[in-house]
C-alpha cells in the first residue's frame, strides 16, 4: 500500500570514491513512513532528481521504473569514478523481524562454539565468526555442515536490540529446510536474550521470502542500495 512519506537526509563520507574498493552513493530505507536517504554529496543532484520522480510514496520508490532509472543514472555516475555497478543494485530488499518464531528445534541443528571436527560445505568462515563473538548455528548431516545461520555482528552488552542475521546453505542441500531450521534456532536464541533477529531478503528471492514468512516474519522496512565495486 502506498503512503505519504517523510524524508530525512544523511550525508555520507564519500572518500571511498577516491581509491576505495566499494562505493555506496545512495542508500534508501523506508520504515514507519519515514524515508532515510544516505548519499554522497557528489551525487546530490542525482539523488534530488530520483526523489522528485519517485519519492511521493513507497509504491513509486520501489517500483521497477525507479530501480531502472537509478541503475542507469547512478551506474554512469559510478563509471566516472572507475566503479562498476553491482548486480545487487537491480533489486530492493525487504527486512523481516523474526521476533519470536514458531520453529520446532531440528535435531541436526546445533550452536557451534569453534573447533568442531565437521566438514564445512558452506562458504562461511565459522571459526572466524565465533572468535569474533558472533553466534553461529549449523545443520550437521553425516558429520558435514550443510547450512549455517549467524548473526551479522558480535553479541555484546552494547549490541542493539535488532540484530541482522544471515544464512548460507550448501547448494546440494537446499530446499530441505536446513537453512530455515538454522535461522529459526538462531532467532529463538536471540529472542531469549531480548534481541529481535532481522532477516533481509531480496524482493525477487521468493525462497528467502517464503522462509521469513514461514517463521512468522513481519516486514519492518524496505531498503534500496546503489553499490559499486572498483573496476
Amino acid at each position: 500500500m502506498s503512503r505519504n512519506l517523510r524524508i530525512e537526509y544523511v550525508e555520507r563520507d564519500e572518500s571511498w570514491l577516491y581509491g576505495g574498493e566499494v562505493a555506496v552513493p545512495l542508500e534508501i530505507t523506508v520504515r514507519d513512513a519515514v524515508v532515510t536517504v544516505c548519499y554522497y554529496p557528489t551525487a546530490k543532484t542525482l539523488v534530488a532528481e530520483f526523489l522528485r520522480l519517485f519519492g511521493a510514496d513507497d509504491f513509486a520508490l520501489f517500483s521497477r521504473d525507479a530501480v531502472l532509472w537509478a541503475t542507469e543514472k547512478f551506474g554512469a555516475f559510478l563509471h566516472e569514478y572507475d566503479f562498476e555497478l553491482s548486480p545487487d543494485s537491480y533489486d530492493y530488499y525487504i527486512n523481516y523481524a523474526l521476533a519470536a518464531p514458531r520453529a520446532k528445534q531440528h535435531p541436526i541443528v546445533r550452536r557451534l562454539h569453534g573447533g568442531e571436527d565437521f566438514d564445512d560445505l558452506t562458504d562461511t568462515d565459522i571459526d572466524g565468526l565465533i572468535a569474533g563473538g558472533y553466534i553461529v548455528y549449523a545443520a550437521v548431516v553425516d558429520n558435514k555442515i550443510v547450512a549455517v545461520a549467524n548473526t551479522g555482528e558480535p553479541i555484546t552488552e552494547e549490541t542493539p536490540r535488532e540484530v541482522e542475521i544471515g544464512v548460507d546453505t550448501a547448494e546440494d542441500y537446499r530446499r530441505h529446510g536446513y537453512g530455515k531450521a538454522c535461522v529459526g534456532a538462531l532467532a529463538s536464541e536471540l529472542a531469549r536474550f531480548g534481541h529481535t533477529a532481522i532477516y533481509e531478503c531480496a524482493s525477487g528471492n521468493t525462497a528467502s521470502i517464503r522462509l521469513a514468512e514461514s517463521l512468522d516474519g513481519e516486514v519492518v522496512c524496505r531498503k534500496y542500495y546503489i553499490v559499486g565495486f572498483a573496476d
